[in-house]
């Protein structure tokens, strides 16, 4: 279930936080590694969601995983998030916090859906052209979606960009009815 909102709170306060402090890149990346072991360790990140496991063991269970990985900062931001009982966020805080500082430096992330692997020229090409388009710098991440027929499904945050033929068909086909 996502709390957007309480999320976007937790990730402006660290955000401020951390700009203060110049370790903006530091946190970035804490929160990212966070993100990524709570997802690919499904068991852990379930243990951490456990309303009946208390406070106090969540945070050693931490500490045993992320000590010397993470900074004094992101450390104390994890433990408050556990003591307020909102671990769950993690992930989306992340995701926001991350955004927040692909704003400050004028970059989106595109998420990029083909029916097949694309060429790295193609894909430069395909960087350029939506660079030019949104004035900002743009980092790819590339997805193979066998759903899609042909053509290309691009997401930048919440905006839509459909080139597949999959849409196209529909559409010819309402516009036929």
């Amino acid at each position: 279930m996502k709390n957007t909102v309480v999320s976007k709170r937790y990730a402006q306060a660290l955000f401020e936080l951390v700009s203060s402090q110049n370790t903006l890149g530091k946190s970035q990346d804490d929160l990212k590694l966070v993100s990524q072991t709570l997802s690919e360790y499904t068991d852990f990140s379930n243990l951490l969601n456990q309303p009946m496991i208390n406070k106090e063991d969540k945070k050693e269970l931490f500490v045993k995983i992320f000590t010397d990985k993470l900074s004094a900062t992101t450390f104390n931001f994890i433990k408050l998030l556990i003591d307020k009982k909102r671990e769950i966020l993690i992930p989306e805080i992340a995701e926001e916090f991350e955004n927040m500082v692909n704003q400050l430096h004028s970059k989106v992330v595109a998420k990029v859906y083909t029916a097949i692997e694309v060429e790295q020229n193609d894909l430069s090409l395909l960087r350029r052209k939506l660079e030019s388009y949104l004035d900002k710098q743009v980092e790819m991440e590339t997805h193979v979606d066998k759903e899609i027929v042909g053509g290309v499904l691009i997401k930048i945050g919440d905006r839509i960009i459909d080139g597949t033929v999959k849409t196209r068909f529909e559409n010819m086909s309402r516009s036929l009815r």
